[in-house]
């Protein structure tokens, strides 16, 4: 399948560059390895690396042996990585230099971990660790034959955790495929596509690669986001495709390289983790055109639930408010209000999908069927589904609630503001009483609340509460506009790339 399209560049990574052919010999070549190792059908074979060519070979190899891979955000801290594999109780681990200190940890308190095998970049190996060229030269081309069935598994990955523990989610070898026919036809990715990647492969870029190498596109890694950087390589490579979160397109929007940058090539921007706010929206038309598409979706149905596509993105109209688009063909979206917390029409959203998980790893699904998400939604009188908020965002103020989404959105078109995230605090308290987190959860359900803006301004400089209060009055409701501010200089993030709330209300609770 890979060699359909031969000599054709199918990964680039700084100058390194590997056609179709290359991918199929190397996979074939690391199969062979695995299946001498023991790591065959069931095995579970983890990745933690920054992008690179060594992650997505790695990945098809597994699958290829039958094996499962375990693939890994590499923003990630320490704990949460060396927790992720003792869950999954990994047989075997690929590891990039910067994470040979993690790696050398969970050797010595690991003991089911058989095999590291490890990335060096020139870099001397640690004791016990395996050199990934060594092991790929030491493979035979003629590939392996597992015994597989579509319903095996192919892949466990861990959500982010913003709601609760990690969980490991399985995903067949038919899911995967058909999560990959699904991003095809909902994201616009056409027949040799040159696709621009810099978040993390172990999460939304991986199903979006598998979607792009079939069908011949050329995917250029980048290790990380970094503005210049990203804009340098659209100019360079004429990228035609990119995914990014919302907090990046406003950092390529607000780079003082932007101006000198022909970004023309650019036909497609795909985001999510978030809505973007109309103002950014405007902004981004503006400089790239008519091009995003917003995706929505969960590791549990990754990315492609609903879809808003580029010609419903009509800021002025009010169609991107916390609007994250149709269902697609794939999916089937309910709202469960079944605990009576809220009314007209809102309540907890619920998916299911041609491409669901098979299941959390090593736990027991309630429904398999159907998905809670933890986000607050509806359906607008044109069928779309709008996110109010997640559930634990949003604030109680006396017998009402403030979806903090709503606020974040107003906020955001002072022309000094930057960024904002909107949190509940105790209503009366500047600081937090210091509760455990099962208390903490407890309180903010049943406490008063007073809304708070955690804003970071263009300049760098303060806005009065009172002057933001009269700016937000128009639009909202007087128990919707915050009570008090505080400042920063940019707001937190999770791995994922998504606003850090939990951060910043702790303090508070």
């Amino acid at each position: 399948m890979l060699t359909r399209f031969d000599d054709r560049t199918a990964v680039r990574f700084g100058d390194e560059r590997l056609t179709y052919a290359d991918i199929d010999d190397h996979t074939a070549r690391l199969a062979n390895v695995f299946q001498t190792m023991g790591l065959r059908e069931g095995r579970r074979v983890a990745i933690l690396m920054c992008n690179r060519p060594e992650f997505l070979l790695t990945e098809i190899a597994t699958a290829r042996a039958g094996a499962v891979a375990i693939p890994m955000n590499s923003r990630l801290d320490e704990e949460h990585s060396k927790r992720i594999i003792r869950d999954v109780d990994a047989d075997a681990l690929f590891v990039g230099s910067q994470f040979f200190d993690v790696a050398q940890e969970l050797q010595q308190e690991h003991f089911r971990l058989k095999y590291i095998i490890g990335v060096s970049d020139d870099r001397e190996l640690p004791v016990g660790f395996q050199e990934y060229d060594e092991l790929l030269n030491n493979g035979t081309l003629e590939p392996p034959t597992p015994s597989i069935e579509p319903d095996s598994v192919a892949a466990v990955f861990y959500t982010s955790g913003t709601t609760g523990p990690q969980k490991g989610v399985m995903h067949t070898h038919e899911s995967l495929v058909l999560n990959a026919i699904a991003h095809i036809h909902e994201l616009d990715i056409r027949r040799h596509e040159r696709v621009l990647l810099s978040t993390p492969l172990g999460h939304s870029p991986n199903f979006i690669t598998r979607a792009a190498l079939s069908q011949g596109a050329t995917v250029v890694l980048q290790p990380g986001f970094d503005a210049k950087r990203t804009l340098s390589a659209i100019a360079e490579y004429e990228m035609t495709w990119t995914f990014l979160v919302p907090t990046m397109v406003s950092r390529l929007l607000n780079d003082d390289a932007l101006g000198e940058t022909d970004v023309s090539s650019i036909q497609t921007i795909v985001y999510g983790g978030s809505p973007m706010s109309p103002a950014l929206v405007e902004r981004g038309i503006e400089t790239f055109g008519q091009v995003f598409i917003q995706i929505y979706g969960l590791m549990e149905a990754p990315d492609v639930v609903t879809t808003l596509h580029k010609h419903k993105h009509q800021p002025r109209e009010g169609a991107v408010v916390n609007t994250v688009g149709y269902p697609t063909q794939y999916a089937d979206v309910r709202i469960d209000d079944s605990d009576g917390r809220w009314t007209d029409d809102v309540g907890e959203v619920c998916v299911r999908s041609t491409f669901g998980m098979k299941g959390y790893y090593d736990r027991t699904t309630e429904d398999p069927d159907w998905i809670r998400t933890g986000d607050l939604g509806r359906f607008d009188e044109k069928g779309r589904l709008v996110i109010l908020d997640r559930i634990q965002d949003a604030i109680s103020v006396g017998d009402e609630t403030v979806f903090s989404t709503r606020v974040e959105n107003v906020i955001q078109r002072h022309p000094s503001v930057q960024q904002v995230a909107v949190i509940g605090v105790p209503a009366g308290h500047e600081q937090g009483a210091g509760h455990t987190r099962d208390q903490t959860l407890h309180h903010r359900v049943h406490a008063d609340q007073a809304v708070k803006a955690v804003i970071a301004t263009a300049d760098g400089g303060q806005l009065a509460l009172e002057g933001l209060r009269e700016f937000c009055a128009d639009q909202l409701a007087a128990h919707e506009l915050p009570n008090s501010i505080d400042f920063v200089s940019a707001l937190p993030e999770t791995p994922y790339g998504k606003v850090d709330k939990r951060s910043l209300r702790q303090p508070y609770w």
